[in-house]
């Protein structure tokens, strides 16, 4: 298989907040290009364009969803 596109790339953070402090200015951007919540993944998201390929910095809403457990594993 061969890859033939990047859509879009993902950061689990334990802080979606503190996250943006860190990587809006590398960014050169002062907000989230969308930012919204996935209720069935629990997830809260900042999602960013760098071109076509989405950046996306992602929190976990519940202390025992997947992202706060690969987190604490990783």
């Amino acid at each position: 298989m061969e890859a033939q596109k990047v859509d879009h790339l993902c950061i689990a953070v334990k802080n979606l907040d503190e996250a943006r402090k860190t990587w809006e200015p590398l960014l050169g951007k002062d907000h989230p290009d969308d930012a919204y919540v996935d209720e069935p993944e629990q997830i809260r998201v900042a999602r960013y364009y760098i071109g076509e390929v989405g950046l996306e910095l992602m929190e976990s809403t519940t202390p025992d969803g997947d992202v706060a457990n690969f987190i604490e594993k990783n």
